[in-house]
């Protein structure tokens, strides 16, 4: 059974996932292999073709006709090897391409997105987390429509991309659309799946040795909530694990800070941001 990626059950940092390893330059060196592997059989068969109308000239009589049929399957057989490469080649430069221009447009978007704490008053948050969702999964489904259209010209049959993807969807959105049999169920909202969520790097009064903030919707509530970091780092014996536990919290009610705190050190700096990795994307320790 045949589904799509259902786009909305992802954030902007499971997009970012999603297309941060693309346009490698190996899979590039793969496209140009195989263009150069087309041309090399064109240049085979045009070779073949010369010389089979130097061997017509040169060879009459009853055996000839024979030689010259095996010669004719020699250059078809070249002619079609060197088309089907020169299909192959051009589909996976347009699929390459595709996710190459996904990837440059999202990537700003993930600079944003950990940049939200910080740029944006906490009213606004949410609706500028919002925004740049919508923007990030409109690249993927540019991208998308015109992989299908590469993929087709390649004869290539679609695959539940819906069910392969690396990071995890969001709890409680199903990460295909439709309503066909054997589409993957809604990933189900509870403790310890990693919701969408913000950082809010150490100097922040808001959470003053950094935290993050969850953004409303299953697993959450329909308000967001501020956590705090808990003293750093989790244990490295724990940091495998596709659960999180939270320590110390806050109400999901944001009260106005009077108190700025200092500025960050390097070292709070570096553990917050292995806090939050930890904390945020599990499923990249997997």
């Amino acid at each position: 059974m045949i589904w799509s990626t259902a786009w909305e059950a992802y954030d902007v940092p499971r997009l970012w996932d999603a297309v941060r390893g693309e346009s490698a330059p190996m899979g590039w060196e793969q496209v140009f292999g195989l263009q150069r592997r087309a041309d090399l059989m064109g240049a085979h068969a045009d070779g073949l073709r010369a010389r089979r109308e130097l061997l017509a000239e040169a060879w009459q009589g009853p055996s000839a006709g024979p030689m010259l049929g095996r010669w004719d399957a020699l250059i078809a057989t070249a002619d079609a090897e060197a088309s089907t490469l020169t299909l192959a080649a051009r589909g996976l430069h347009g699929i390459m391409s595709a996710l190459s221009g996904a990837k440059k447009r999202i990537e700003p978007l993930q600079r944003q997105w950990n940049d939200i704490t910080s740029d944006w008053i906490p009213e606004y948050w949410e609706e500028v987390a919002a925004e740049l969702n919508d923007d990030a999964r409109t690249a993927m489904l540019v991208a998308a429509a015109e992989i299908r259209d590469h993929r087709s010209r390649l004869g290539v049959e679609p695959t539940p991309d819906g069910a392969t993807s690396p990071p995890p969807a969001l709890p409680g959105y199903r990460p295909a659309s439709g309503a066909l049999a054997g589409a993957p169920a809604p990933v189900p909202a509870l403790a310890g799946q990693p919701v969408s969520m913000l950082p809010i790097p150490p100097g922040n009064p808001y959470a003053p040795q950094g935290g993050a903030y969850l953004l409303p919707g299953p697993g959450v509530g329909p308000h967001g909530m501020v956590v705090q970091m808990a003293g750093g780092p989790p244990p490295a014996s724990t940091r495998r694990r596709s659960s999180w536990e939270i320590a110390v919290g806050v109400p999901p009610v944001i009260q106005p800070v009077t108190n700025a705190p200092g500025k960050p050190t390097a070292e709070a700096i570096a553990q917050f941001d292995d806090w939050f990795k930890t904390f945020a994307t599990p499923w990249r320790a997997r």
